[in-house]
């Protein structure tokens, strides 16, 4: 998984805040958003970086959770708190036996629940408009 998170990340272990698997095996990942520039950029930066976590934990050959959760999370500095601005849930039976070499970040919302929470993307980017909507 910090394979995932290390593609244009300087400093991958700063990156994954926290992960853990609850007793019912749902996986949850908190990591903090690269970004690359405007807001726009920045959102598909946090879809390609959910889409890698997703794809490494559903192409290891470990035993794979029933369900991935993944909240990608905005930092004013590396000391600073977290605001929340990307959650996904996303169920092992509608990711396990994919090809991932054909899965696109957009193609994230069809695989579970997808959302921009609009006051952290408000806060962070202020891109404070767009609501939930993805891309």
């Amino acid at each position: 998984m910090n394979a995932s998170l290390s593609q244009d990340a300087t400093h991958t272990s700063e990156r994954l805040v926290r992960t853990s698997m609850t007793a019912w095996d749902d996986l949850q990942i908190e990591f903090v958003l690269r970004e690359p520039g405007d807001a726009r950029a920045n959102r598909a930066a946090a879809l390609e970086d959910m889409l890698a976590i997703a794809r490494g934990v559903y192409q290891s050959p470990a035993q794979r959770p029933t369900n991935v959760t993944l909240l990608g999370v905005w930092r004013a500095s590396p000391t600073g708190s977290s605001v929340p601005l990307l959650y996904a849930s996303l169920p092992a039976d509608r990711l396990v036996g994919l090809d991932w070499t054909r899965v696109q970040p957009d193609d994230l919302a069809a695989l579970g629940v997808v959302r921009w929470l609009p006051s952290g993307v408000c806060q962070a980017w202020r891109d404070c408009d767009t609501g939930n909507r993805l891309g």
